[in-house]
């Protein structure tokens, strides 16, 4: 035993010697190794982010392109700024006043008499009007479905008319589960007079049977919502005389528009289902916090399943809030009119939305392709005719050579199966 240990401690003096002498060389070695590891390290995170993602779809309701192009020119949009420095601008002119018909072609391809979501309410088959189209309404086949059925994985989270969700290969969040989640998590936010018919219509098919993750503990207390939009200087509550005046815009189209419906469909007296909107349900004031959690949660989905699903190829999400933060904020519809002193509110807004959208381009890898779209600019409810709606955005990540200077709204739909090559 004690010759054992002698070798053991002259052997001990011999490597010391050697390190000691050529330390240099065995410094470069470790740092070989510790780079080797971290370089293994970052594989398995963009391995475990999806390395298989093809596409990200953004949609961002009512981004305005003059808006985005003057924040550009300021640098206050350094993630849109960075896609557009290596792809595609391009402004949408759309073919249509009502964001449900819009998003609806841009997600089939076709145009609102074809896939039959023709306004913000439809009529069902017994002869009542309903709020925001459910998806069975849809007459035509969706980006989703036809992913399905090429077997390509996919993710789509908060669109318009996705509820009752549908099957599909991968997952899907309809328009109404971040809402429900979040009055759920904070009841006294909502109407008492409308919560009990709201929820026992919206009962189940918010999200696919696929979707394992639940949303409640994904909505951080009220007062951390709170505190984020302080430090973005984003406000917590709508001005009351902006809320006032919108309210009065927003019951003369939808009257003018519920008229039409009962005119085209020759119903005498309307029976409205679901009673009520998401948006009715909370008081005006406190829209903010609501388009504020919905657009942040769809963003920090996103992440959540990238991270934990190789195998998706598409991910898709819709993003409601800034087009209600510019209708509250700019209710006369005019960047240099009356309420123009609330721009720097809506400026912030549109920052925060490029962060957020920073953070999840940070969990993809860099073949994956990114388009961003909206669905018109500012001001869409004082536009009497189609031709005057401002212009939305189309923004592509990669060189798609349109030669044009706009695209419409079902032209979407063919650039991203152009994308993935179907």
């Amino acid at each position: 035993m004690g010759i054992l240990q002698k070798f053991i401690r002259k052997s001990k003096k011999k490597i010391i010697a050697v390190l000691i002498k050529k330390r240099s060389e065995w410094l470069m070695i470790l740092f070989f190794l510790m780079s080797f590891q971290l370089y293994c390290l970052e594989f398995r995170r963009f391995e475990a982010s999806g390395t298989s993602l093809k596409i990200l779809i953004i949609g961002i309701d009512g981004a305005d392109k003059e808006i985005i192009e003057r924040l550009i020119n300021s640098n206050d949009l350094p993630n849109i700024s960075s896609l557009i420095a290596k792809g595609e601008f391009y402004g949408l002119k759309p073919e249509d006043r009502w964001s449900t018909s819009i998003w609806t072609s841009m997600l089939t391809g076709k145009k609102s008499n074809q896939h039959g979501i023709i306004s913000f309410v439809s009529v069902n088959k017994y002869a009542q009007i309903v709020l925001s189209p459910p998806s069975y309404m849809r007459k035509t086949e969706a980006l989703w479905d036809i992913l399905t059925k090429k077997n390509i994985k996919s993710l789509f989270i908060s669109f318009p008319c996705t509820w009752p969700v549908e099957s599909i290969h991968g997952y899907m969040v309809s328009q109404i589960a971040i809402p429900k989640a979040f009055f759920y998590k904070n009841p006294n936010m909502v109407k008492k007079s409308l919560s009990q018919k709201f929820f026992s219509y919206y009962t189940r098919n918010c999200v696919s049977n696929s979707f394992k993750w639940d949303i409640l503990t994904m909505i951080p207390p009220i007062e951390a919502l709170i505190g984020e939009m302080n430090s973005l200087n984003i406000p917590v509550e709508f001005p009351f005389t902006n809320v006032m005046i919108e309210k009065k815009i927003v019951r003369g189209w939808y009257k003018k528009e519920l008229q039409r419906i009962m005119h085209v469909y020759n119903i005498k007296k309307p029976i409205v289902l679901p009673y009520t909107t998401i948006f009715s349900l909370i008081d005006s004031k406190k829209l903010p916090l609501l388009s504020y959690i919905s657009d942040k949660l769809s963003i920090d989905i996103a992440i959540k399943i990238v991270k934990e699903d190789s195998q998706l190829e598409v991910v898709a999400l819709y993003m409601p809030g800034l087009d209600i933060f510019q209708e509250y904020l700019l209710p006369d519809g005019r960047l240099n009119g009356f309420y123009k002193k609330n721009l720097q509110l809506i400026f912030n807004y549109y920052r925060f939305v490029d962060d957020t959208i920073g953070r999840l381009i940070k969990n993809l890898n860099k073949n994956t392709k990114i388009i961003i779209v909206s669905d018109h600019g500012i001001g869409i409810d004082l536009v009497k005719n189609i031709s005057d709606i401002r212009e939305g955005i189309f923004i592509c990540s990669e060189k798609i050579n349109l030669n044009k200077e706009n695209i419409v709204p079902d032209e979407v739909f063919d650039i991203v199966l152009k994308i993935l090559n179907l």
